[in-house]
């Protein structure tokens, strides 16, 4: 396994997911804040971002799985994301949220934007 350095806070580190969640030493995080891929085929240098929906959740409640080892008692995660597929709509957050719930984590907040159809198709 890789070893990374130890970070300093606001600090942003480039590096696979998993690979540096599992060089976290347990309860030691308080706050995780992502925006993980959605699995709609966008060209990422070093991610498959286009595979089948189940196993992309397979690999998402993986990253789950070790944020909440890393987390200490009461330690938050907040996860932006976005419904997929839109053709053949597929509700992601919910499906996070059932994984979230099967690791035993409980919901506090829900952001809704209510982007509307032109804001989904621009790049803010």
């Amino acid at each position: 396994m890789k070893r990374y350095p130890v970070i300093s806070l606001d600090s942003v580190v480039h590096a696979d997911v998993l690979e540096y969640l599992h060089s976290l030493p347990p309860c030691s995080v308080h706050l995780v804040v992502t925006s993980p891929p959605y699995n709609i085929g966008i060209d990422y240098d070093q991610h498959d971002d286009s595979i089948d929906y189940d196993k992309y959740l397979d690999w998402i409640y993986m990253v789950w799985k070790e944020c909440k080892r890393v987390l200490v008692d009461g330690g938050r995660i907040a996860i932006n994301v976005s419904t997929v597929e839109l053709s053949n709509f597929r509700p992601l957050h919910y499906d996070i949220r059932e994984q979230m719930k099967r690791l035993g984590m409980t919901m506090r907040a829900e952001v809704i934007w209510n982007k509307g159809y032109r804001a989904s198709k621009t790049a803010w």
